[in-house]
């Protein structure tokens, strides 16, 4: 699966909004990813896109924890990080 960056934002003083676009590499991933998004996957099914948003965000930031992650039509994914141990 593949992920392209299309948006990211601060929300708050610790917090990032990501949205990016998954697009899927086989049919598998295609049938998952539309069934994630209208809430109809399986658990294998769910797993699979969460195993590669949460791959995705240890990626991409490290020193943050992922807060939610929905998945909308056509693989737009809204992503919300929060930064741990500022202040501490």
């Amino acid at each position: 699966m593949q992920t392209t960056e299309l948006n990211k934002h601060l929300t708050g003083l610790n917090r990032v909004h990501l949205q990016v676009q998954l697009v899927a590499d086989n049919a598998q991933e295609s049938d998952a990813l539309s069934k994630v998004a209208t809430g109809k996957a399986t658990d294998a099914q769910k797993t699979l896109i969460e195993t590669h948003i949460n791959n995705y965000c240890k990626k991409i930031a490290d020193h943050f924890i992922l807060i939610s992650a929905k998945v909308g039509a056509a693989g737009k994914t809204d992503i919300v990080l929060e930064q741990f141990g500022v202040g501490a």
